[in-house]
C-alpha cells in the first residue's frame, strides 16, 4: 500500500512558508501564530515529512507533558480527525502510549515530551525539533538543545501565541532580524477568514477581554494575559542575557569558596561579587548583598531556587536552582552561596521543606534571616527564623516584586520572567500563584531576595584596613617619621 507524505493534508497559502521553511534551507523558524491557525497540524506533519528525509530523533516540546497528551497526542481537529492520525499505522514500526513515542519504519523516531521535566533530554541526540507555546515553555530546554542541533545540523521551528515581552518575545525581535531564520507573525487579517470578526464578537460576548483578543488573534506582545498578576510591569524588559554556569564550591588549595565554570552547575552568575571583579577599588560595601530561597523537596518536581539581589546596583546578580538536591542539603549551597557574596542575608520560606534548610542553616551559624514576634496576649518575644508565606504575605512580597519589575530594572534571567508570565490572580478562587501546569519557585525566590533587602540597613561603604609593610609604613608616615625594615 502506497502511503503519501504529508498524510490527509495540505497546507494553506498562509502555512507553507513554514512548512517549506525548513526543505528551503532554514535551520531555524519562528512562527508567531494567531490562536486557531493551524499551528500543530502544521508542524506534526512538518516533522513526519523530515523523519523520511533524514533518520534520527524528532522531538515535539510542549510546556508540559500533560499539555502535549492533551493537546496532541489526544487530540481532535474540528473536522473529528485525530492529529496523530497523520501518522498511519502503515508506516509506524511500533507506539509506546505511556511516552507519548513513535517509532518509524523507516528507522525514525517521533516523541512528544513537556519541557516542564527537561531532564528527560539530557544526554539525547535529536536532528529535528517542534517548540509549541514556547513562549510558556521553560527556555532552559532549549538552551540543552541548542548546542546538539549546532553539532549535527538539526534544525528547530518554535511556534507560539505572544505571552507579553518575555522569553518569546526576545527570540522573535531577534529571528525577525536575522536573514538565518524564517521568521513572520500571522493575526487573523492575514490567514484569510480562518477567524472570521464573528467569532471575535461572540468571543467578547461570552466575556473574554480586549487584552485577551489582542493577545490571542492580533499576537500583541503588549496586551498581557488580563489573569497575570505581573500585567503591565513585564513590558521593556529586554536585558536577557545568559550569565556563567558553574558551581560555588571550597578551593582546597586556598582554603576558600569559589566559582568553578561547569555547564552542569547549579548557579548562574550575572555578576561576581563586588571584590572579586577587575579594578576593584578595595573598599567594601556594607549589607550589600541578600538571598532569598523558594525551596522544594527536590524530588525532580518542584525547584529549590535561590537568588543573590545586590542592593547597591539594584539587580538580581546570580541565580541557583535543582530540583535533585534535598533540603537539608540546599542549606549548605544556600550557605556557601551567602559566604561567596560577602555573607549575604538569607531570608528562606519558613514552610514545609524549608524548615529543614533553615534547621541545617541554623547549625552552620548563618546569616539567616529572623523576625521577633511578639504575643499580644503573653508580651512573649519570640523568634522567628525565615518568612512564613501566608496568603497575605505573599500578596505583600510578590506585589514588591510586581514594583521592582515596573522600575525597569534590568532582569537578565529569562525563567523569572517566563515565570512571571504564567503567574496568575484568581479573584474567584483566590488564588495567587503559578498558572496550571507551571512553576513559580522563581518568582516566590526573587520576591524573598527583595523582602531581605527591605529588612536590611541601608549599605555604606567602608574602607578595608590596610595591614602588613604597607599598613606601618602608612602608620609611620602619619607620624612623620622615616620607617624601614
Amino acid at each position: 500500500m502506497e502511503i503519501t507524505i504529508p498524510f490527509n493534508f495540505m497546507p494553506r497559502d498562509y502555512q507553507t512558508g513554514l512548512y517549506d521553511a525548513i526543505a528551503n534551507g532554514f535551520r531555524r523558524a519562528v512562527a508567531v501564530w494567531h490562536r486557531r491557525s493551524g499551528k500543530d497540524k502544521t508542524l506534526l506533519n512538518l516533522i513526519v515529512k523530515e523523519a523520511h528525509k533524514r533518520i534520527g530523533v524528532y522531538y515535539y516540546f510542549f510546556p508540559t507533558y500533560n499539555q502535549g497528551r492533551k493537546v496532541l497526542w489526544d487530540g481532535i481537529d474540528r473536522d473529528g480527525f485525530k492529529y496523530m492520525d497523520h501518522i498511519p499505522e502503515a508506516i509506524r514500526e511500533n507506539t509506546n502510549q505511556q511516552e507519548m513515542k513513535i517509532r518509524l519504519k523507516c528507522g525514525s523516531i517521533i516523541q512528544i515530551i513537556g519541557t516542564d521535566n527537561i531532564d528527560a533530554i539530557m544526554g539525547t541526540n535529536p536532528v529535528g525539533c517542534v517548540f509549541s507555546e514556547y513562549s510558556l515553555q521553560n527556555p532552559e530546554a532549549w538552551d540543552l538543545i541548542r548546542p546538539i542541533l549546532a553539532e549535527n545540523g538539526g534544525w528547530a521551528v518554535f511556534n507560539y501565541t505572544p505571552r507579553g515581552r518575555n522569553h518569546g518575545y526576545i527570540l522573535y525581535e531577534m529571528a525577525k532580524n536575522n536573514p538565518e531564520w524564517f521568521c513572520e507573525l500571522l493575526t487573523i487579517d492575514d490567514t484569510g477568514g480562518v477567524v472570521t470578526p464573528a467569532t471575535i464578537q461572540a468571543e467578547r460576548e461570552a466575556g473574554m477581554s480586549e487584552e485577551m483578543i489582542k493577545q490571542e488573534f492580533y499576537c500583541s506582545f503588549e496586551a498581557s494575559l488580563s489573569a497575570c498578576f505581573f500585567t503591565g510591569a513585564l513590558e521593556g524588559h529586554d536585558s536577557i542575557t545568559t550569565g556563567i554556569t558553574g558551581s560555588v564550591t571550597l578551593d582546597k588549595r586556598i582554603k576558600e569558596l569559589d566559582f568553578i565554570p561547569n555547564p552542569k552547575g547549579i548557579v548562574e552568575v550575572w555578576r561576581f561579587p563586588y571584590s572579586l571583579v577587575d579594578g576593584w577599588d578595595e573598599r567594601r560595601w556594607t549589607h550589600r548583598y541578600c538571598i532569598g530561597s523558594d525551596i522544594s523537596e527536590g524530588l525532580l518536581r518542584d525547584y529549590s531556587v535561590a537568588y543573590v539581589f545586590d542592593r547597591q546596583m539594584r539587580e538580581i546578580v546570580a541565580r541557583m536552582r535543582t530540583n535533585q538536591i534535598n533540603s537539608h542539603l540546599w542549606g549548605d549551597r544556600l550557605n556557601d552561596l551567602s559566604r561567596y557574596y560577602e555573607n549575604a542575608l538569607i531570608v528562606p520560606e519558613r514552610n514545609g521543606a524549608g524548615i529543614t534548610t533553615i534547621d541545617r542553616l541554623r547549625e552552620l551559624k548563618a546569616n539567616l534571616y529572623l523576625r521577633e514576634v511578639v504575643d499580644q496576649i503573653g508580651k512573649q518575644v519570640t523568634r522567628q527564623y525565615g518568612f512564613l508565606e501566608t496568603k497575605e504575605a505573599k500578596q505583600l512580597v510578590c506585589g514588591s516584586l510586581k514594583s521592582y519589575l515596573t522600575s525597569k530594572k534590568p532582569i537578565y534571567d529569562r525563567l523569572l520572567l517566563a515565570e512571571c508570565s504564567t503567574f496568575i490572580k484568581d479573584e474567584e478562587k483566590e488564588k495567587l500563584g503559578a498558572d496550571e501546569g507551571f512553576h513559580d519557585d522563581c518568582v516566590i525566590a526573587a520576591a524573598l531576595a527583595l523582602h531581605g533587602d527591605f529588612s536590611l540597613p541601608k549599605t555604606e561603604m567602608v574602607p578595608v584596613p590596610v595591614t602588613g609593610w604597607r599598613g606601618r609604613l602608612k602608620e609611620e608616615s602619619k607620624r612623620e617619621r622615616a620607617w624601614a625594615a
